[in-house]
């Protein structure tokens, strides 16, 4: 049986990011808890399950959605963060262009599938 997830980035205000996961009934944005606080992205997933046990990978991986502002590499530039100079040396090394700035002192270089909501 094919089953649904969630998985949630949180601030924790103190530099870092946490990842909470969760089963959901669908895949509908409606079932995500998006503006709770400290949440600044998240993104589906499936895992197909025999009763409670996992019998395959995650699959159905979608993009990230993330709440914030988009930049350019050249704006991240001007940036005086550690975290900001962080994601433009893995955004180089990517060949990323853009990046979400969350607002909560993270950013990160977006892919194709991702989607930034402007907050």
């Amino acid at each position: 049986m094919l089953k649904h997830y969630v998985e949630y980035l949180y601030s924790d205000g103190g530099g870092f990011i946490k990842n909470h996961i969760e089963r959901i009934p669908s895949r509908d944005i409606n079932n995500v808890e998006f503006w709770a606080p400290g949440c600044v992205g998240f993104r589906f997933f499936d895992v197909t399950l025999d009763g409670e046990t996992t019998t395959g990978k995650t699959k159905n991986i979608s993009g990230w959605h993330y709440k914030g502002k988009k930049m350019s590499i050249e704006q991240l530039r001007n940036v005086n963060s550690i975290c900001a100079q962080s994601c433009l040396r893995t955004m180089e090394f990517n060949g990323e262009e853009e990046c979400v700035d969350t607002g909560t002192g993270h950013f990160f270089g977006l892919k194709e599938n991702d989607i930034v909501i402007e907050s």
